[in-house]
């Protein structure tokens, strides 16, 4: 992964086709998990267009509008340049939709979860290990379908164990 070129994201007021969000989950086991280890956001979401986001959450990969979403505080972010500067178009963010939107139905990562708190909370590193593909975490897949679009957001191998807080342009 060395050479790799992360993306930066910008946050947005309006989401486009390919922006993902940030959300607090009140009441969600991963909620739990955020206060444990400190973090603002408990859950990730991919805009799909078209007032529809696509999330992994524990019944699936699934689609759902935005104005249904149990949760009115998304902090929305996307890339609009790349590291050089140059902007990143419009079709190329769709394609992180057109992944997520591809995703629909995948079994979510239920080992995901306490993967990422031993490895946060213990400091006990076990992605060597983690070889639990495809299945889908919501941090997971927003890196997964940035990576499609060949927008890299992490310089991680085991993109399922990428948190909401790593996708946290403030952290």
């Amino acid at each position: 992964m060395s050479g790799l070129t992360i993306y930066k994201v910008r946050p947005a007021v309006e989401p486009l086709p390919g922006d993902y969000g940030l959300v607090k989950m009140p009441g969600a086991p991963a909620h739990i998990e955020a206060m444990l280890l400190g973090w603002r956001f408990s859950h990730a979401v991919v805009y799909a267009g078209h007032g529809q986001l696509v999330e992994a959450r524990f019944d699936g990969v699934r689609e759902r509008t935005v104005a249904e979403y149990p949760a009115q505080d998304i902090s929305w972010f996307g890339v609009r340049s790349a590291p050089d500067g140059a902007l990143v178009p419009q079709s190329r963010r769709d394609r992180v939709a057109e992944y997520a939107i591809s995703r629909l139905g995948q079994p979510y990562d239920y080992l995901a979860w306490p993967a990422v708190l031993i490895g946060d909370y213990w400091g006990i590193d076990i992605s060597g290990l983690y070889v639990f593909d495809p299945l889908a975490s919501c941090s997971g897949l927003v890196a997964r379908a940035y990576l499609a679009a060949d927008l890299n957001l992490i310089n991680r191998q085991v993109l399922n164990l990428v948190t909401p807080e790593d996708l946290n342009p403030g952290s």
